[in-house]
């Protein structure tokens, strides 16, 4: 007879076969033990729906702890956070500064701030707008679209000067903090915020950051006089500016500088064109980049 060599897989398979055809069937545990406490007013055993039924805790100790992310209290991570944002939209309000509530709009190096109120050149040019570089310290003022009329929005903008409109944007506000100690948790609004003793330019003031990304929500630094300065970050929003919203208009002119049409906002970073540069166009023929 010839000797038959039966595997441990085949085995397994007989076993299983033999199961089947006695009318037996393989039984699966369905249940999950995830927590004690489960809804008594059935008397069903139903899960609890107040409690995670992956970590047995309830639902609203999970809210109020908010994740480890923002279980912080360390100054310097929030700092290096908010250091990592790339865009910001936020309007300001600083009492030294005698602003209120003005929008600015940040991504990279460039800057563009909507005037609360009208202002007008001496030549009798009304602007609403202005659109700042910050490595060359350029800035130019327009008439946007909520002020001049359509069809005809102005593609003319005016060289003004950089320092009478540039405002430090939030995180160089956050770099004149020194000695920060840690006091409390607020909400600011609709802002779950960390609150910081600190040293704000030589004085002792008070700074609220948000508890996640770490941008400034509010500062308050008492004066030598006994009065308080109040600087806000209000409506604010995080990697949100897109190009479109701080470029100059598409083709737009300088006023006083010729028939030159400028075609993107880089083209006039660095050295000012020089007239008769490659970017000056004739008149009737398509502007030209480079």
């Amino acid at each position: 007879m010839r000797n038959t060599i039966i595997t441990g897989t085949a085995i397994v398979i007989i076993i299983f076969a033999l199961a089947l055809s006695a009318g037996c069937k393989p039984e699966f545990n369905t249940n999950i033990t995830v927590s004690p406490e489960m809804n008594t007013s059935t008397g069903t055993g139903d899960i609890n729906p107040d409690i995670n039924p992956i970590t047995g805790e309830q639902y609203h100790d999970i809210a109020e702890k908010r994740g480890y992310q923002t279980n912080i209290t360390e100054f310097s991570e929030l700092l290096r956070r908010a250091s990592s944002i790339q865009s910001y939209k936020y309007n300001l309000t600083d009492t030294e500064l005698g602003i209120t509530n003005q929008r600015f709009y940040m991504l990279g190096r460039f800057v563009k701030t909507q005037l609360p109120e009208a202002h007008q050149h001496s030549t009798g040019e009304m602007y609403d707008e202005v659109f700042m570089e910050r490595t060359t310290k350029t800035a130019f003022s327009h008439c946007s679209k909520h002020l001049c009329p359509k069809p005809n929005l102005d593609k003319e903008v005016e060289k003004v000067e950089y320092a009478d409109y540039y405002v430090n944007d939030p995180m160089e506000y956050l770099y004149k903090t020194t000695k920060p100690e840690f006091v409390k948790e607020e909400m600011v609004g609709n802002q779950a915020t960390k609150v910081f003793n600190i040293i704000f330019e030589g004085k002792d003031a008070r700074i609220w950051l948000q508890e996640y990304y770490g941008f400034p929500i509010k500062i308050i630094v008492k004066n030598d006089d006994e009065t308080k300065r109040t600087i806000r970050f209000d409506d604010m929003m995080v990697d949100a500016t897109s190009r479109g919203e701080i470029d100059l208009p598409f083709n737009f002119t300088v006023k006083g500088e010729g028939d030159k049409t400028w075609v993107f906002w880089e083209h006039y970073l660095g050295e000012w064109p020089k007239k008769g540069s490659d970017i000056t166009v004739p008149a009737g023929e398509p502007a030209l980049s480079v």
